[in-house]
């Protein structure tokens, strides 16, 4: 018989991995802006970081809502959001 403990360390270190590799994709999105580009196009972020669209808008949309990133809606530009100060 299986340890209930043993066997749950998996698919806690499947969740880890999957966190991990979320948190890095966030990180390369942010790392795409500076000082001297400030607002960037999806576009831009796709080419900066290598995502596919797909991947670069559910980031988008995600780091929108949780306020890190800010979305200019006449332009569809992103720039950091006041959530990341």
């Amino acid at each position: 018989m299986t340890d209930p403990v043993d066997a749950a360390a998996p698919a806690k270190s499947v969740r880890s991995d999957e966190s991990l590799k979320s948190l890095t994709k966030v990180s390369r999105v942010l790392d795409c802006f500076t000082t001297s580009r400030r607002s960037l196009s999806p576009a831009e972020i796709c080419t900066k970081t290598g995502y596919p669209r797909s991947t670069t808008h559910r980031l988008l949309a995600a780091m929108r809502e949780v306020g890190f990133i800010e979305q200019d809606r006449e332009r569809d530009f992103y720039r950091l959001g006041l959530r990341l100060f």
